[in-house]
């Protein structure tokens, strides 16, 4: 290969170095220090869209909900593919963290879009299903388990505005 080509292969190497080792410190709940290198490694290869992911998980785990938002984007921005769902799943969570329930909608519903099939298994921060009589769902949960919020009801028959947290028909 051509100078330019080990040049680039050297520098995703480097910050896959960065990337694993931000992963490591998170286990040890080192979050800044996981910041720090997840951010090395994204400034030496910055249309990686794994680094921007990782800088959105590690702003979740520090409760910093605006700055994992903007991570997210910016990985939905770069990515394709299960990537790209893993990115809009993340910053669904992050606008449900943050208490826009809107944003978090929207990207929740941009996931179904993109891959409708199998969108549930994406590890997206909620999920919406609307259930009629006789339909089932199977919830498998992860290592961290699963909390489930059951609603149900008759249709009121008439339009339904929704804003933030609040809900009204018309």
């Amino acid at each position: 290969g051509s100078v330019r080509e080990d040049g680039a292969a050297r520098a995703r190497g480097d910050a896959e170095w960065h990337f694993l080792e931000a992963r490591r410190l998170i286990e040890a709940g080192a979050y800044e220090a996981a910041m720090e290198q997840a951010g090395l490694g994204v400034r030496i290869d910055l249309e990686r869209p794994e680094g921007y992911v990782l800088l959105g998980e590690i702003n979740l785990l520090a409760g910093d909900a605006g700055e994992a938002r903007k991570n997210f984007h910016a990985a939905a921005r770069r990515a394709n593919g299960e990537l790209l769902l893993v990115a809009l799943a993340g910053a669904a969570q992050a606008a449900w963290a943050a208490g826009d329930w809107c944003e978090a909608r929207e990207r929740f519903e941009e996931i179904l879009e993109k891959d409708p099939a199998d969108s549930i298994n994406v590890r997206p921060a909620f999920a919406e299903l609307l259930l009629a009589s006789g339909d089932a769902v199977r919830i498998r949960a992860g290592g961290q388990g699963v909390k489930l919020l059951l609603l149900a009801g008759r249709p009121i028959g008439e339009p339904v505005v929704q804003y933030g947290p609040f809900v009204m028909n018309t």
